[in-house]
């Protein structure tokens, strides 16, 4: 992790865990792939509207939860290394 992205996350983990996940995970990342996917599968069946919307919504939802979360996870290890590194640096 570069020092600006450790900047960053320190700022993003401030907010919390399940902020980070809704916001990020669940808003950004669920709801543009569910919105893209929809989007394609609407435009080749349009009659099948709702259906498609019942089917893509709760899945890509549930993805970005997902998606949050690992992204958390990976965000939060990589941060604890740097820092870890860090402090070592200054130590030695």
């Amino acid at each position: 992790m570069k020092p600006e992205r450790a900047s960053k996350w320190a700022e993003a983990r401030l907010k919390g865990k399940w902020t980070f996940v809704w916001r990020f995970g669940v808003l950004q990342w669920g709801l543009t792939m569910c919105g893209v996917f929809a989007g394609m599968q609407i435009a080749h069946r349009p009659s099948y509207f709702l259906f498609i919307l019942g089917f893509n919504i709760p899945i890509w939802l549930c993805m970005g939860f997902l998606c949050g979360l690992f992204t958390w996870i990976a965000n939060e290890w990589s941060y604890k290394h740097y820092a870890a590194k860090a402090d070592s640096d200054i130590v030695g």
